[in-house]
């Protein structure tokens, strides 16, 4: 996918950026942000080589790209993205079908965004149809796409783009080696060796100091040969003395041995007594789980991989047969760890006759000798009897491959168990399901910027529905993953979806999934909302008039940073605030800002406040302005053809003491135009207003109001023309 450039309208309907980004989701990619893009104005657009093309052109120059860690300038480049498929290296068999597929019923949605004010400026509709190939090695298209506003819908510009298909030899992954260890490593705890450890085994033993008990007056032998008693040395003189001290060091000496022993031999069985506990303890708190896994993994008798995706229904089917010679009533249990307690689990048993022969027939699976037969997770069979179950898939939790999240929450790889057991409790059989999920193909992505703490009620485009709407009596089926929110059928091209904004600065992100039958097996479409809290302020103006509104934000720390609004008809910043300016760390900053609203209903303005160095959101704010009915000063009516345009002249007195420069305004330029929008006049003087009444191609009746105001805002007076249009 190619980016050239744009072209602007006469009349565009917000200003336009000088910088933008792209954001969109190609089949089960990820979704991509590009890199920052700036728009240079061209005096003519390069594919009208005559010059005829009257709108301006802006080419589109990458200002940055990324490699590694670091931001490397690169000017003058154009911007593309490129995917690359190889369905030889998918788990998927039917994977260059199910592309083809995509290639053929789906569009992909690009949004464009403002890169310094950080919002959305319009979204672009990518038909793929024309890129399938057909048996041609290449296929390369220039396109021409409206940008269409995601608010009003209306056309903020036209986006240049090159689309290409290529093919190219696929690439067969190598077979994978695995090695099975002998022992899992929580049952071989004594061979792992962490930095610093010795491998040499060492069997420590407790040290005994307890004293052997000595008699009163005994004693021994000095190292210098003399006899010690009581601490005195003697002198042995004769041998008697001599024998007597030896048999005392005897009987001394064996006295000690046997007592050692002895105390030894206790130390021992209490030492052996202390080591099993401790194996027992560790054996209970460490491998109790293990074991039985390993025991249960006995049973296991099957396995096969399931490939699932979110919102998407996945059909397999199982046969269990009665191996007694008896009548025998058997219970399906499915272990999943994901959802061990869940009323709505993910893997189901398909009990309901009328789905288990839907699925059969769709499928071609084996039928049953009864489509009644199973009772809840219960079924009979006779000797040796054969049942074909068929079990589902559908989940609808996001897709999610990143570690440092819980799993649970998400779609995640991980093993399911289908027991069979026996209806006394003896297990017969169990499949291990090993699922493997993979991303969905995302259609759109709705993103509304709605005040934090309300209830709201969010109506999707039919701009980005499916190509032909469903008829009357073939409504479409919706189901929503968040479950505090409801989804109701609207009309043919409307849905709408009631739910309760989250806290401010939050964001909320869930699917909403279109099915052609009640059993979600044939999606239709795939949206993903992303709801954004924003930080309400309600004001009330009076029409034509300009309040003034304050915004509070506490700086955490010094940031230059800038305001912008997404209409500046209607909010503003004076000058102070109009540019960069440095939040002050520590304190609350007030940031002034001016409101108008020239039409007497309730209208919404986005304000951010991003971060000039690192373009990045510091808070943002939805102004919601109600403004009361003006007071009319003089009426006019006015009668107008259909399909031709109509000038007239509007009376004008200043009813002022005093000479004042007025400004005139329309509340609805598309309607009423005025040529000449501001002149002096006299006090009490008189002269005619130029307007221009743009033609129209329906008959009806319109008002448009017209504000005359001073410079200093001293004077003002309000005009109403009433206009028929007239066959």
């Amino acid at each position: 996918l190619g980016f050239k450039g744009m072209t602007i309208p006469e009349k565009p309907v917000s200003q336009i950026p000088n910088n933008m980004f792209f954001t969109l989701n190609f089949y089960d990619f990820p979704e991509h942000r590009t890199d920052v893009v700036e728009l240079k104005h061209l005096d003519r657009d390069p594919r009208d080589p005559a010059g005829s093309e009257t709108r301006p052109f802006f080419a589109f120059m990458r200002k940055s790209r990324v490699e590694g860690n670091d931001r490397v300038t690169d000017h003058d480049k154009e911007l593309h993205i490129k995917y690359e498929i190889d369905p030889s290296e998918l788990d998927d068999k039917e994977a260059h079908l199910d592309f083809s597929r995509y290639l053929f019923k789906k569009s992909t949605a690009i949004e464009v965004w403002d890169a310094d004010t950080l919002m959305l400026y319009g979204v672009i509709r990518v038909p793929l149809q024309e890129l399938l190939r057909q048996g041609q090695k290449e296929v390369t298209l220039h396109r021409e796409l409206d940008c269409v506003h995601p608010v009003d819908g209306s056309i903020t510009g036209s986006i240049q783009m090159i689309l290409m298909h290529a093919g190219k030899e696929t690439v067969r992954p190598l077979p994978q080696e695995f090695r099975k260890n002998v022992l899992q490593p929580i049952q071989n705890q004594t061979s792992r060796v962490q930095p610093g450890q010795s491998r040499k085994r060492v069997k420590v033993r407790p040290v005994h100091l307890t004293p052997l008990p000595k008699s009163e007056g005994e004693g021994g032998f000095g190292i210098d040969g003399n006899y010690q008693e009581g601490g005195l040395y003697h002198t042995t003189q004769t041998d008697q003395m001599r024998k007597k001290a030896r048999v005392k060091r005897y009987i001394t000496h064996n006295l000690k041995r046997e007592t050692a022993q002895k105390y030894s031999e206790d130390s021992e069985h209490d030492w052996e007594k202390l080591k099993n506990l401790r194996d027992f303890t560790y054996l209970r708190e460490q491998k109790k789980t293990d074991v039985i896994k390993q025991v249960l993994r006995e049973r296991i008798s099957g396995s096969m991989d399931l490939l699932v995706k979110p919102c998407q229904a996945t059909v397999f089917q199982l046969t269990l047969e009665n191996p007694f010679d008896c009548e025998e009533c058997f219970t399906i249990n499915i272990d999943d760890p994901h959802n061990p307690h869940s009323v709505d689990p993910e893997v189901k048993l398909v009990s309901d006759p009328t789905e288990w022969r839907f699925h059969a027939e769709n499928n071609h699976f084996d039928e049953p000798s009864e489509w009644s037969m199973i009772d809840e997770n219960k079924v009979v069979l006779k000797p040796g009897e054969r049942c074909p179950l068929v079990f589902k898939f559908l989940s609808f939790k996001e897709y999610s491959d990143n570690a440092g999240v819980d799993l649970r929450q998400f779609l995640s790889k991980r093993d399911v168990l289908i027991w069979f057991h026996q209806f006394r409790g003896e297990t017969i059989n169990c499949t291990q399901l090993r699922l493997k999920p993979q991303r969905a193909v995302i259609d759109h992505v709705f993103r509304f910027f709605e005040p934090a703490n309300r209830t709201i009620k969010c109506t999707l485009p039919s701009l980005y529905y499916y190509s032909e709407p469903p008829s009357d009596d073939k409504r479409p089926y919706f189901h929503c993953s968040n479950p505090r929110s409801m989804v109701e059928w609207e009309s043919d091209s409307e849905v709408s979806i009631q739910l309760r904004v989250p806290e401010s600065s939050n964001k909320m992100r869930f699917y909403v999934a279109a099915y052609s039958d009640e059993l979600c097996i044939n999606p239709l479409a795939l949206w993903v909302l992303e709801i954004n809290s924003l930080t309400p302020i309600d004001v009330q103006v009076i029409t034509g008039q300009r309040e003034t509104c304050v915004l509070s934000l506490r700086g955490d720390y010094p940031q230059k940073v800038t305001c912008h609004s997404s209409d500046t008809t209607l909010f503003s910043f004076p000058e102070q605030h109009a540019g960069e300016f440095v939040l002050l760390p520590g304190v609350i900053n007030n940031i002034e800002g001016m409101v108008q609203s020239d039409q007497p209903k309730v209208r919404s303005a986005l304000v951010h406040c991003v971060d000039t160095i690192a373009r990045q959101l510091v808070h943002a704010w939805v102004i919601r302005i109600k403004s009361s009915s003006p007071e009319v000063d003089h009426v006019f009516e006015v009668s107008c053809r259909v399909g031709n345009d109509h000038y007239d002249k509007i009376p004008f007195r200043n009813e002022s003491n005093q000479w004042a420069f007025f400004s005139f305004r329309s509340s609805n330029s598309n309607l009423l135009h005025i040529h000449g929008p501001e002149f002096a006049l006299e006090a009490k003087d008189t002269t005619y207003l130029k307007v221009q009444f743009p033609k129209q191609q329906r008959a009806g009746v319109a008002e448009v109001f017209i504000f005359a105001v001073d410079k200093e805002e001293s004077v003002s007076q309000c005009l109403l023309c009433k206009i028929s249009y007239l066959p």
